[in-house]
């Protein structure tokens, strides 16, 4: 737990979990600042997020919406696939 870290050490922390593929959530709950917070200093020092950070929802959208016309696997609530 880190409390009541000054603003540039928690930027710091920040930026150790991210580097550590800490999800978004578990980086909040550790140095306790927004969602909107940390991307802002994520996008800050590696600019936007690259394609291996995208969720795998977000990417099939992404391909869907570009039109492309390949075969998919679908994942379905209950983690199953086909």
């Amino acid at each position: 737990m880190y409390p009541l870290l000054a603003r540039q050490e928690r930027q710091e922390r920040v930026l150790e979990l991210y580097k550590q593929d800490k999800t978004m959530r578990e980086i909040a709950k550790e140095v306790h600042m927004s969602f909107g917070d940390i991307s802002s200093i994520i996008k800050k020092e590696f600019g936007p997020q690259d394609e291996k950070r995208v969720s795998l929802d977000s990417q099939v959208l992404k391909l869907f919406s570009k039109g492309l016309k390949q075969k998919l696997s679908v994942r379905l609530p209950n983690k199953l696939w086909f």
